[in-house]
């Protein structure tokens, strides 16, 4: 009788641990996930909630997402000789990132923002492109953010969830691809390799140059406008930004000149709206030869450089 209990006993227990493990078992189904899907898997996956308001995050988020500070997304860093910002976290430093976010080295990670604006979803990408840079690929875009979370009536919380500290660690191959770089970008102007300029057009034009750390007006020669807000549908009655679907934005492309299946490379102010580009290209196009320029005009105008600079 006893041996027959421990017999129970054990298989039970080994049942629990396979579902315990089971539970943790879950890939995103593609790079960009849906509500629904989200709704089906919360307690499985790792949410992380990027933003710059941080109070929005207290007023309202998915329950269960940790708050990632915008502003620590990217680092200040030394580059070809100059002091730069909002550049790509080193390895060390981003895992350690992710570790105190509570993500573990076998999550299944879905990138949330606020999801009101272009702007807000091009945050969540920027963190999405830094996973893939670093060669980890179980993680996805929530389209539609929190915003559209809420406009479904579904569950909110206002209060943080109490994070354990993760072991999330790097394992896989840095992607020196997705990567784009000042030199890549001044043999793109002589090889005439697509430059995609992601800012609004009165940035392209030079009509407008701030912020502070862009240091001249105007775009990178032989590049095209594509503005960030052009990726998305934005719904008029709720407000809920979604990305166009591969159809509307081959003809986003299309329309600038853009072939979606060729090389090509993405910039902005601070290489945050032109990972926006890089997502809809490589994770929804599956184009796997698209790349953001880190530094952006940032580091391509920086002082005492001698980049050129084409206005209209």
């Amino acid at each position: 009788m006893s041996k027959i209990f421990t017999l129970k006993n054990l298989t039970c227990a080994v049942a629990l641990n396979l579902t315990a493990l089971n539970a943790w078992a879950v890939d995103v189904p593609g790079s960009l996930v849906e509500t629904d899907w989200l709704a089906a898997n919360l307690k499985d996956v790792a949410i992380l909630d990027v933003r710059k308001d941080l109070k929005s995050y207290d007023a309202a988020h998915i329950p269960g997402a940790v708050l990632i500070n915008w502003k620590k997304v990217r680092v200040e860093r030394q580059q070809n000789g100059y002091d730069l910002i909002k550049l790509v976290p080193n390895k060390a430093a981003f895992e350690a990132q992710m570790q105190a976010a509570g993500v573990n080295k076998d999550s299944a990670v879905v990138v949330v923002s606020k999801g009101v604006s272009s702007s807000d979803m091009t945050f969540a990408t920027r963190l999405i492109w830094t996973f893939k840079y670093y060669g980890y690929d179980n993680v996805a875009l929530l389209n539609g953010g929190t915003h559209k979370w809420a406009t479904e009536k579904r569950d909110i919380s206002t209060e943080a969830p109490k994070v354990t500290a993760g072991n999330f660690s790097i394992s896989g191959k840095t992607r020196e691809n997705i990567m784009g770089t000042e030199a890549e970008v001044k043999l793109a102007i002589d090889t005439g390799l697509p430059l995609i300029d992601g800012r609004t057009p009165e940035y392209f034009k030079g009509e407008k140059y701030k912020p502070s750390y862009v240091y001249k007006k105007g775009h990178i020669p032989g590049s095209v406008n594509v503005p960030h807000p052009t990726l998305f549908d934005k719904n008029d009655t709720t407000g809920v930004v979604l990305y166009k679907t591969a159809d509307g934005l081959k003809k986003v492309f299309a329309d600038a000149g853009i072939d979606a299946s060729k090389p090509s490379m993405s910039y902005c102010n601070s290489g945050h709206y032109s990972t926006g580009h890089w997502f809809a290209l490589a994770e929804i196009l599956g184009n796997d030869k698209m790349a953001s320029y880190d530094g952006s005009m940032h580091e391509w105008t920086k002082d005492g450089k001698n980049n050129p600079v084409k206005l209209p």
